[in-house]
Parts: structure tokens; sequence; C-alpha cells
């Protein structure tokens, strides 16, 4: 899961990538296959679960303007 100290956000790289547009109009999940091709749900079910709630806790950031999606 991505880690946020306040003032870095910071991960292991995935495959998963969220694109966010500059106004937060546009939210797009990216390499949800390359993410699959990693095998993590059958391999490690615990990190592939984490993964998607991450990407899930990053959209929901995102969506509302929290930080560091904030428009400071």
């Amino acid at each position: 899961p991505a880690q946020f100290d306040g003032a870095t956000l910071s991960s292991e790289d995935l495959e998963l990538d969220l694109f966010v547009s500059p106004d937060r109009a546009q939210l797009l999940r990216l390499d949800l296959d390359e993410f699959a091709a990693r095998d993590f749900e059958h391999r490690e079910p615990a990190t592939y679960a984490a993964a998607l709630a991450a990407l899930d806790e990053l959209e929901a950031l995102a969506r509302a303007a929290a930080p560091p999606f904030d428009a400071k």
C-alpha cells in the first residue's frame, strides 16, 4: 500500500497506476493487465488485496481533493 508521511507519498511499483488529470475531472486506473500478469491474486493474496485497497484509497483521496491531491 502507498504510504503518506504528510509530505511524501511512496509505494512499491506493483504495475498499478492511477492517472489524475490536473483538474481531477478524469481519473483512470491504468495497467490493470500488467498487475494481473504478476499473479499476486494467487501467489500473494494479501499483497493483491492491499494493492487494490491502496488504489481505492488513492482514488477516494483524489476525488475528495485531499492531500496529496489538494489544490494549494
